[in-house]
Formats: structure tokens, sequence, C-alpha cells
């Protein structure tokens, strides 16, 4: 899967299904550089197949909703496009990760306390969204390089919040599974 690629390869993946047949459009490892992230668990569990059917229901309800689906596409190959440059601009990515939220937000997939970890960070100029199918689950916090907190100062503004989130400072990009012969680490040293 995703996890186990990114896991062992380091980087990223870019993955895109076709929207009539669900079959995979693209999937492309990127080699990025690394980026500090926050992730927050809001220990709120969600239905996947749930939030795809509300999805699906506001796509036939409302005229809008196909093209917040493209805005959401568009600000991903963006983002991609961004990340796989030499000229990273952290201001960009963050503007891309909050308006992504925003849209998230639009088509009824996020949730009272992913809004609150959004609207926690937002006050310190930083930005998050949900994570996977949203709903609950986990939140995704950017940290910009120059940010003027400490990965420690917004984890603690986050968890003592008083909505019990519990945070996990992480990473994404650079280096996958590395083997290190032993013997010439403890020589380096």
């Amino acid at each position: 899967g995703l996890d186990n690629t990114v896991s062992c390869f380091g980087g990223a993946v870019y993955y895109q299904k076709e929207a009539a047949t669900g079959s995979v459009k693209a999937f492309d490892q990127l080699t990025i550089a690394k980026m500090d992230i926050i992730l927050t668990n809001t220990f709120v569990p969600r239905s996947t197949k749930a939030l795809v059917a509300g999805v699906g229901q506001r796509k036939e309800n409302f005229k809008f909703a196909p093209y917040v689906i493209t805005a959401i596409g568009n600000i991903s190959d963006q983002f991609r496009d961004i990340i796989t440059s030499n000229t990273q601009d952290p201001s960009v990515i963050s503007d891309l990760i909050q308006t992504n939220q925003l849209l998230l937000q639009s088509l009824g997939v996020s949730h009272e306390t992913l809004n609150e970890i959004c609207r926690i960070t937002q006050k310190m100029d930083i930005s998050s969204k949900l994570t996977g199918a949203g709903g609950g689950g986990c939140a995704l916090t950017y940290i910009e390089p120059d940010c003027k907190y400490t990965k420690r100062e917004v984890m603690d503004m986050i968890e003592q919040s008083g909505h019990g989130f519990k945070c996990l400072e992480s990473s994404v990009g650079g280096f996958g599974v590395l083997f290190v012969d032993f013997a010439e680490f403890v020589q380096e040293k």
C-alpha cells in the first residue's frame, strides 16, 4: 500500500483514481525535501463509507460540489508541483493546506474537533487540515521552516486546549528505510 511504499522508499506518493471507474489514474513516487508536521489525534471515530456517501449526496444536491472537487484536485496538483520543485515556498504550501481544509469542510467531511485544531493553529499563523477521509481521526499541521513557534509550543497549544487531543511530531519527505551497517556506524563515532 501507500504507507509501505513511502516508509520504504521515502519521499511522497502522488496517487489519483479515475472518478468513473475507480482505477488508478496516476501513481508517482516523488522525491521531496523533508517537511516538518504535527499529527493530532482527535480520538473521534469515523466511517469512511459514510463520509464518501455524504459527498456523493452533496454532489447530487448541490451544483457547486463538482467544482469544489475539481478545486481540491487543482490544489493537489499545485502542491505536488511546489514540493517537487527546488523553489518551495512555505507560505504558498500553508495557503494551499488551509484552502484545502476549507473546501473539504464545504463537502461535509470535516468535524468540529478538526475545525477546532484548525482554529487553534490558525491563531498562530499555522495551517492544519484533516487527514484521510476526515470526519474525525487525525489532523495534519504543517510547520514552516521559519515558524516563530517550536513544534513543542504548537503541540502544547493543541493538547492543552481541553479537547483531549494527542499530538505526534513527525515529518514527510526525506529518506525511507535505510540499511546501516552497525560496524561502520560505530567506527564513525
